[in-house]
């Protein structure tokens, strides 16, 4: 996401190009060499593309040393053809024309690879990228080194382009490699993250079957007095002393044992929402409500589980949203229709943190996993996710295909046990 609208943005590159073409071309008037102006305004490039998009500064530092590679290799061969096989001179404008050549051949491969390259970057949260970029930023230098000497001589030997094109291959397939390892380090990391929401669960639903047990015992006590309750409430209905009676009777009904509150049908999820509801109201978020009446009551361990992570996650970052927000609220609903279960939230937020392809990333120190675990469990589900935001307020929308025959019982009421 760009921090500047649009207009803004291009100005300043436009700006830094313009100025750096303008120190090239005096270079050239002067008999100098244009490479000088262009390697100090690699690092002025990088100040620019850091100051125009809102992504992590290192995860931009890995892209643009992509790009910077790309560049040099461009460079280096349109040096090559235009000395080697044109006979023109070294940093003439033919030179700069046959560079403009082969941009604009090479262009739509390396567009395809970079925004590939750039999604993937940008969809991986982890600590690792604050020392990750040193690789690609070792191989830029090492690129850089062994293609610093542009001496005509050796503009015009073949080993001069074949170096460039093995460094520019060396460079595409350590991105690869590395995209790769990070991409199975965040699978991991998600498969931590839902066995500690397991965990969670587990605890949830011992602590709610030792609220259900304490509930009963009060229950079969008060069923235990109750008789002789009635027998003292029929003693004053018959002497009259109605008061007495109303007084007697309001005290008999604060002592009754309340029922477990209930949002879902299946226990699981149940303790899950109830959880994150109570956090929610701790982190002073009062306007909080959860219907999941249409969440199957019973279903396969899988899938439970995953309605458990699901759950969770969402809830846990709406919580995490509303923290800072003003007039908190979070509402979430479910709906089973033609075997899909839809799950729909929306909540308040503060602020979101936004790639320039539209995918939101976690606002957390160091990012989270949240919501690419939880379109990675909608997606197992031939299923999928949805995150938008109006105004300020983040709706988030995930639905799963899940046949009644395999998820058990569907609740067609809205009424929870």
């Amino acid at each position: 996401m760009l921090r500047f609208p649009k207009p803004a943005a291009a100005g300043l590159v436009a700006t830094s190009i313009l100025v750096k073409l303008a120190l090239c071309s005096l270079s050239l008037s002067n008999g100098g060499s244009p490479f000088a102006a262009e390697h100090l305004f690699l690092p002025i490039h990088l100040a620019v593309y850091l100051v125009n998009i809102r992504v992590q500064p290192f995860k931009l530092v890995f892209t643009y040393l992509l790009l910077t590679d790309y560049l040099m290799m461009v460079r280096g061969a349109s040096a090559f053809a235009a000395v080697g096989l044109l006979g023109t001179a070294h940093g003439s404008f033919q030179e700069s024309a046959v560079c403009l050549l082969l941009f604009a051949v090479t262009f739509p491969a390396m567009i395809c690879f970079f925004q590939n390259a750039s999604r993937r970057v940008y969809r991986i949260n982890a600590p690792i990228w604050k020392t990750i970029w040193l690789v690609p930023a070792f191989t830029s230098a090492v690129v850089l080194f062994f293609t610093r000497d542009l001496s005509l001589y050796t503009v015009r030997q073949w080993p001069f382009l074949l170096t460039r094109l093995g460094l520019l291959a060396c460079v595409f397939v350590v991105y690869h490699i590395l995209l790769q390892s990070l991409e199975n380090f965040q699978k991991q990391a998600e498969l931590t993250a839902q066995k500690c929401q397991m965990e969670r669960v587990l605890s949830l639903q011992k602590e709610q079957y030792a609220l259900l047990k304490k509930q009963d015992g009060e229950t079969r006590r008060f069923r235990h007095d109750l008789r002789q309750r009635l027998v003292v409430a029929a003693h004053d209905l018959k002497e009259g002393q109605t008061e007495k009676l109303s007084a007697y009777l309001d005290a008999l009904l604060g002592e009754l044992p309340s029922g477990a509150e209930s949002v879902c049908p299946n226990d699981a999820v149940n303790a899950v929402a109830l959880y994150h509801q109570a956090a929610a109201r701790r982190a002073g978020i009062l306007s909080v409500s959860l219907r999941l009446e249409q969440v199957p009551e019973v279903c396969a361990p899988e899938l439970e589980s995953d309605l458990c992570v699901l759950v969770g996650n969402l809830l846990e970052n709406a919580v995490a949203a509303c923290r800072d927000a003003q007039q908190p609220f979070i509402r979430m609903h479910s709906r089973y229709a033609d075997g899909i279960l839809t799950l729909a939230m929306d909540n308040r937020f503060s602020t979101v943190n936004q790639t320039p392809d539209g995918e939101f990333l976690s606002t957390r120190p160091g990012g989270g996993i949240g919501l690419l675990s939880i379109r990675s469990i909608a997606e197992a589900y031939g299923g999928g996710c949805r995150f938008r935001t109006e105004g300020t307020v983040f709706s988030s929308s995930v639905y799963l295909c899940v046949p009644s025959g395999t998820a058990g019982e569907i609740p067609t009421s809205h009424s929870l046990r």
